[in-house]
């Protein structure tokens, strides 16, 4: 038996804006809510101003197709609530907000996944995969 039965725990798809962790939904869409409280929750950048734009509209229209059955935008009443978007709507809303809160989201997205990758490599050393067992 390999040691790499978990190596799930060493993986994270956990986005961090400014100290606000972004959920996200079985589907791996991102609860944009959460996008919106870690930029200030200003009233003029609420989820719902950016949905009712044409742009939103327009991309939204041009991801259905490409996204293979998955709704891209999915608003969620209760507890855990929210509107939950794929990536590359939380790209183009952090981009209507302002180019330096875009620029904060492609940061957290990428530390996302260099950690990622990171993290999964030293699982794979560990587990003793002889693919990782390189000297440079």
């Amino acid at each position: 038996m390999s040691n790499v039965e978990h190596l799930s725990d060493y993986q994270t798809q956990e986005v961090v804006i400014d100290g606000i962790t972004v959920k996200q939904d079985a589907e791996g869409r991102y609860c944009l809510n959460d996008v919106h409280k870690a930029a200030g929750q200003r009233r003029e950048h609420q989820v719902s101003n950016w949905l009712r734009s044409d742009h939103a509209r327009e991309l939204i229209a041009e991801l259905i197709p490409q996204k293979g059955g998955i709704e891209p935008v999915v608003s969620k009443a209760g507890r855990h609530g929210g509107t939950y978007v794929v990536k590359e709507l939380v790209y183009a809303y952090a981009t209507w907000i302002s180019p330096a809160y875009h620029l904060k989201v492609i940061c957290a997205y990428d530390r996302m996944v260099t950690d990622g990758v990171a993290v999964h490599e030293n699982a794979a050393l560990k587990a003793g995969n002889p693919a990782f067992n390189v000297i440079p």
